[in-house]
């Protein structure tokens, strides 16, 4: 398998957090369908779902961080980060325990025009 095929490594929930908070460019893409988006999302985050991943995938600066989410961290974000690297996207993770993962670690969600507390 070469390294272009190697899957990407997860991105940590605690290493975002602290991306974001260093002002590094970085682009968090849940790519969950419009109606999981909505339920709650990870904050700042641009929803394009999986499918669409190939063709929105222009509005995406190439050279950011690029942070894949799904709920769980599982095969939606995994696939859509391979697809990002493949179109030249080098640094493309998807996030380690998805949204779910991300509130049971972070201490808000962004809910629309709302911010809940994680418990």
């Amino acid at each position: 398998m070469s390294m272009q095929e190697q899957p990407a490594d997860f991105m940590e929930p605690r290493r975002l957090r602290e991306l974001v908070r260093s002002g590094e460019q970085v682009a968090i893409v849940d790519v969950r369908s419009a109606e999981e988006f909505a339920a709650g999302h990870v904050e700042g985050a641009i929803n394009i779902p999986a499918d669409q991943i190939a063709a929105q995938a222009n509005a995406l600066p190439k050279d950011a961080t690029i942070v894949t989410v799904c709920n769980l961290g599982g095969s939606r974000s995994c696939d859509a980060a391979e697809r990002l690297r493949q179109l030249g996207y080098r640094d493309a993770s998807p996030l380690r325990g998805g949204a779910r993962g991300w509130l049971g670690g972070e201490p808000e969600v962004d809910n629309g025009d709302r911010r809940t507390p994680h418990p």
